[in-house]
C-alpha cells in the first residue's frame, strides 16, 4: 500500500496582495499504522502572536497555485 504524502505549507501574508503566498516547508507522510511522519526543509517563522500554523495539503503531483519552495 502507498503512503499517503503531504506537502507541509504555511501562509505568508504580503503587505498589498489580496491573498497570502503559501511558502513550502517540507513533506509530510501517513504510514500503514496511520501516523504521520513530517521532514521539514525549512524553519517556519512565528507569526506577529509569536504562533507557528502550518498546513497539510495531500501531493497530487500538479503544481497549482503559488508555492514557493525553499
Amino acid at each position: 500500500m502507498p503512503k499517503k504524502r503531504f506537502n507541509v505549507s504555511q501562509a505568508k501574508d504580503i503587505p498589498g496582495r489580496d491573498k497570502p503566498i503559501w511558502l513550502k516547508h517540507g513533506v509530510a507522510f501517513m504510514d500503514e499504522n496511520g501516523k504521520v511522519r513530517v521532514k521539514l526543509e525549512s524553519l517556519p517563522l512565528p507569526n506577529a502572536e509569536g504562533e507557528v500554523w502550518l498546513n497539510l495539503f495531500e501531493d497530487d503531483d500538479k503544481s497549482g497555485g503559488e508555492v514557493i519552495h525553499f
